[in-house]
C-alpha cells in the first residue's frame, strides 16, 4: 500500500498543474488565432508573388502603345544653372503665332537665398530665405510663325534667390486665358 501522504502530495501536484494550464476553450481560441494569422500571412505572400509575376507574363495579343509626343507647350532654359547677372537662353512653344509674350522669374516666400561667400561666413545657420514672394520681368518676345520663341535674357544682378521659377506667358490658340509655362532654374552667387 502507498503512503497517504505520498498520495496526497501527488494529488496536490496534479491539482496545481491543472490550475496552471489554461482552460481548453482558451487553448482553442489561441490555436484559431494562430491559424488565422498564418493564413493571412500566406495570402499576403501569394498576392505579392502574383503581383511581382504579372509584368513577367507575356500575352500573345500584346500591342505596344504608340509613343506619345512631347507636349508642344514646353519651356526650357540653357543653362539651367547660372549666376546673378548671367545670360540664359529661354525657349518655348505652344503660343499663338505672331503674338507678344513675356518672360520672367518668380519665387515663393521662404525660397532659399543664394548668399555670396562673404554673407555665408557672417550668416548663422539655418540659411536665410526670402521674406516675401516676388517676381521680376526679364523680357518680352514675339512668337514666331510656328508659335515658338527663343530669347536671351540676363538674370538681374540683385536676384539672390537660389531656385526661382522661370516663367513665360503668351496667348495660346484655342484658349482664352494666356498660356503660362514654368521651368525651375538655379542661381548661384559667386
Amino acid at each position: 500500500m502507498s503512503d497517504p501522504r505520498d498520495s496526497l502530495r501527488r494529488l496536490v501536484e496534479e491539482g496545481a498543474l491543472a490550475a496552471r494550464q489554461p482552460p481548453s476553450a482558451s487553448l482553442h481560441r489561441r490555436a484559431q488565432r494562430r491559424r488565422t494569422a498564418r493564413g493571412a500571412a500566406i495570402a499576403v505572400v501569394l498576392v505579392a508573388a502574383a503581383t511581382a509575376a504579372l509584368p513577367l507574363t507575356r500575352h500573345d495579343r500584346y500591342q505596344p502603345t504608340p509613343a506619345t509626343t512631347a507636349d508642344p507647350r514646353t519651356l526650357t532654359a540653357d543653362p539651367a544653372t547660372t549666376v546673378s547677372g548671367g545670360l540664359i537662353t529661354i525657349s518655348g512653344a505652344g503660343c499663338t503665332p505672331g503674338r507678344a509674350g513675356s518672360v520672367g522669374l518668380r519665387w515663393d516666400r521662404g525660397a532659399p537665398l543664394s548668399p555670396t561667400m562673404a554673407q555665408r561666413k557672417e550668416q548663422p545657420s539655418p540659411l536665410a530665405t526670402a521674406p516675401t514672394a516676388g517676381s521680376r520681368d526679364l523680357t518680352t518676345t514675339t512668337d514666331l510663325a510656328t508659335g515658338t520663341f527663343t530669347v536671351r535674357a540676363t538674370i538681374p544682378a540683385d536676384v539672390t534667390i537660389r531656385t526661382p521659377i522661370l516663367w513665360a506667358r503668351c496667348p495660346a490658340p484655342g484658349i482664352t486665358n494666356p498660356l503660362t509655362q514654368s521651368f525651375p532654374i538655379q542661381i548661384h552667387n559667386p
